[in-house]
């Protein structure tokens, strides 16, 4: 049995229930879901754009939090200066080496930079997994080499990304003719 509420993603992407706080991705800042709330679980629909989102546990008392730093490191990464006061920056050292790492960041570069690479290794944790990149800085730091995406990546056999640089200049005059 459960109980069907709606609710708006606010721009801090998230949802409040019961004085409670869950994330959601920050591509729902403003939108609405359905959310049915069940004792031990909360599933959550977004309406007529794509289903079900993942499941999250059904948090009971006030103040609970269910952070997940996966859904809101885009905005973030946009404004890393942002990540010195943010308040659930706590939920953002999901591994036992990221706290560690991050510390050593801000020991050999300001704190803007430090933000900066941190937010990176972050999206790389989002997207190949926590568990792999904690792995990595792990080795990293027994190692006492530099924590960055570059390093990271070719610890865990990423591909560097390679930018192609093209000059196009549009021929206009081709454009005129069909006007």
């Amino acid at each position: 049995v459960y109980v069907a509420r709606p609710v708006k993603v606010s721009p801090d992407g998230l949802i409040h229930l019961d004085k409670n706080l869950y994330s959601m991705p920050s591509k729902l800042i403003g939108e609405f879901l359905t959310l049915w709330i069940y004792e031990d679980r909360i599933r959550v629909f977004h309406p007529g754009k794509g289903g079900e989102l993942d499941p999250l546990p059904h948090l009971h008392g006030d103040g609970g939090k269910c952070i997940d730093f996966r859904h809101l490191i885009a905005p973030l990464r946009c404004k890393p200066a942002a990540f010195r006061n943010y308040i659930h920056r706590h939920e953002f050292f999901p591994g036992t080496q990221f706290r560690r790492v991050f510390d050593r960041l801000c020991g050999r570069h300001s704190q803007r930079q430090a933000e900066r690479i941190y937010l990176d290794l972050l999206q790389l944790a989002a997207d190949e997994g926590v568990a792999r990149i904690n792995a990595a800085l792990q080795d990293l730091l027994i190692e006492g080499r530099e924590a960055n995406r570059e390093s990271v990546s070719a610890m865990i056999g990423l591909k560097p990304r390679i930018a192609v640089d093209f000059d196009f200049k549009p021929n206009l005059n081709e454009y005129d003719k069909h006007i």
